[in-house]
């Protein structure tokens, strides 16, 4: 184990690894590597669209944050790929809150008032417990 965790995580005997604590005849989850990829921009446009997709572990995981390479796009580009996704992101906001785009124009202005924008510049956002905050 490369990461500091080797108690949480080694396949033999890690002892805060609780797989390796399941009785022989049990279906043990899969422990082996997996890899999620998220994708973004460092500008939030207001719905979490920096992330990785909901997904369900069924064992304790460590997430490793890269930065592998920042990808030049002129600024008029980027900013009008990002009014069309916000575009995009509003019409599905209504359409799976109010199934049907009727009335969109003040849907929208509804949608455009309660929007804020952020200029933070953050990675991610974990929350992290130390061995001694668990019971």
């Amino acid at each position: 184990c490369s990461l500091p965790l080797k108690q949480y995580t080694h396949p033999g005997n890690g002892p805060l690894n609780l797989a390796v604590k399941l009785p022989k005849n049990c279906l043990k989850p899969n422990m082996g590597p997996m890899t999620y990829i998220a994708y973004g921009c460092a500008q939030e446009l207001g719905r979490g669209d920096s992330v990785t997709k909901l997904h369900c572990d069924m064992s304790d995981v460590v997430n490793v944050l890269t930065h592998i390479c920042e990808v030049p796009i002129r600024k008029e580009k980027r900013q009008h790929i990002i009014d069309k996704l916000k575009e995009s992101h509003a019409k599905q906001d209504l359409r799976e809150l109010f199934c049907s785009e009727a009335n969109i124009g003040k849907k929208m202005e509804i949608l455009e008032k309660t929007s804020e924008e952020f200029e933070d510049h953050a990675g991610a956002l974990w929350d992290i417990f130390r061995r001694e905050d668990v019971p």
